[in-house]
């Protein structure tokens, strides 16, 4: 029997929280953070993703830690981790940059290499939501979202978005949309998010997670109801065109691949939503450092969260090359990142 024709790959990683201070433990006490090292395991991951000529790159999320916020070098760690991230240079996916956003490119000779970011509750500890999008974090393809009505706003800096390539759909979703995380007080999002953790979390607020419904502590979010319509109006459009989606998020969309106290807030109305079409096939989040796998039978979709660079020792790392095919996608790991092949059918 022919092997199977590879159509793409992409590299993948979550959670490097670079900061240029010494190595601590996580706020339990149980996991040591290896900050100022983690820009490396990041060098180690493009310089691999370059070899393989990967088409192009997605980053889950929290490239910088908050305490590059909190000592106040929110600037320079990210200029240092903008520096590594612009080495990134094997091109694939058909776009070009105009204007500071990216568009679909014809001409092979204007491609640019693209890398497909995610903001994670970190990056919103160090950065506005308006200071992101302005930023060169901001992945946004102009030219290849759906027209809907309920399309991310611009002025509001909401951040979900898609593109396609070959017979997939890449779904990115904003799971900070509704959350005190990068919400500005005044805002109708920050508003609602205050209220959810007042009626669900009697500890309003507090770190400590021992909430009544234990997701809604103040480091998760969820996705806004006009969000949530425009990923229907996507998963309906991917459906009428064959196309198989792939969905990318911070926060896991899954409690089996994560923890209780580390999944997005609405997590059961975002399944609903997915189980409602056969197009979702992988779904691919940070946020739980420890990492977890979790293949939904039913549903036939596979929850994939990538453990965190941040905790990943001198000597270690955890990143992927995903190889992409018509029936099934081949996760080959690095490190602390296990290799998996997902059979879609």
């Amino acid at each position: 029997m022919a092997k199977a024709e590879q159509l793409f790959s992409f590299g993948i990683i979550a959670d490097v929280q670079y900061a240029d201070v010494d190595n601590r433990y996580n706020y339990t006490k149980t996991n040591l953070r290896y900050y100022r090292n983690a820009i490396n395991h990041l060098k180690d991951a493009i310089s691999t993703w370059n070899d393989s000529k990967v088409e192009f790159v997605v980053q889950l999320g929290d490239l910088l830690d908050g305490f590059s916020n909190f000592y106040k070098k929110s600037q320079i760690d990210f200029e240092n981790i903008n520096n590594t991230l612009i080495k990134f240079d094997s091109c694939g996916l058909p776009v070009s940059k105009q204007e500071g956003t990216y568009v679909s490119e014809k001409d092979p000779s204007k491609v640019v290499p693209y890398i497909c970011h995610v903001w994670g509750n970190h990056d919103f500890y160090n950065f506005s939501r308006e200071m992101l999008w302005k930023s060169s974090l901001n992945s946004f393809i102009k030219s290849c979202n759906l027209y809907s009505e309920h399309n991310a706003s611009f002025h509001n800096y909401d951040y979900y978005y898609s593109f396609t390539f070959k017979t997939f759909r890449i779904i990115a979703l904003d799971t900070y949309d509704i959350s005190t995380c990068g919400r500005a007080s005044h805002t109708d999002e920050w508003k609602l998010a205050t209220s959810f953790l007042k009626e669900y979390n009697k500890n309003d607020e507090k770190a400590e997670p021992y909430p009544c419904s234990p997701q809604y502590v103040s480091w998760n979010g969820a996705i806004s109801e006009k969000q949530l319509l425009w990923l229907h109006d996507e998963l309906i459009d991917a459906s009428n065109n064959k196309q198989k989606v792939i969905l990318l998020s911070h926060i896991p969309l899954h409690p089996k691949a994560s923890t209780e106290n580390t999944v997005c807030w609405n997590f059961n109305e975002i399944l609903s939503t997915i189980y409602s079409y056969k197009c979702v096939v992988a779904c691919f989040a940070g946020h739980f450092h420890d990492g977890e796998f979790y293949y939904d039978q039913q549903s036939n979709i596979y929850f994939v969260t990538l453990p965190g660079v941040v905790e990943r020792e001198v000597n270690k790392n955890a990143f992927a090359i995903v190889n992409v095919f018509e029936n099934y996608i081949e996760i080959n790991g690095f490190g602390e990142l296990s290799s998996q092949k997902l059979l879609f059918s």
